[in-house]
């Protein structure tokens, strides 16, 4: 596979051999690499299917997100899955992923998050397996 955009060092676009466009992720996959250059296989430690019809969206996404927000969201993603039994899709990671990027950059702005108490305790009845999952993953 040939890298056919760079978004970081650790972040890079490329084709299957059936010519289908993916992401990578790997810790240093893109590291002094050009377009045209092989993935270095070993590196690889996600793949990411890319669909033509969200293509600018995720790749805006995995170009201006730091790599340890989607590596949380992608943690996350594991753990919905082998604790809950629940399969995300790409679409749904992107959104958490957003969802994630926003609240830090609202946490580093100043603002300030509360949850009443009657808001919590209503999150918790509905959800208390997922909550469990979210409250453990911080």
């Amino acid at each position: 596979m040939r890298i056919i955009k760079i978004f970081n060092n650790n972040i890079v676009a490329t084709r299957s051999e059936n010519g289908e466009e993916m992401i990578l992720t790997g810790a240093g996959i893109g590291f002094q690499k050009k377009l045209g250059d092989l993935v270095a296989k070993d590196r690889i430690e996600k793949v990411y299917e890319v669909r033509e019809d969200g293509k600018d969206r995720l790749y805006r996404l995995f170009g201006d997100t730091p790599m340890e927000l989607i590596d949380a969201a992608q943690k996350i993603r594991d753990r919905a899955k082998d604790e809950l039994g629940i399969q995300m899709t790409l679409q749904a990671l992107v959104g958490m992923i957003d969802h994630i990027t926003y609240a830090v950059e609202r946490k580093k702005a100043g603002w300030r998050f509360r949850i009443s108490c009657c808001m919590k305790s209503r999150v918790c009845i509905l959800m208390s397996s997922k909550w469990a999952l979210k409250g453990s993953s911080s």
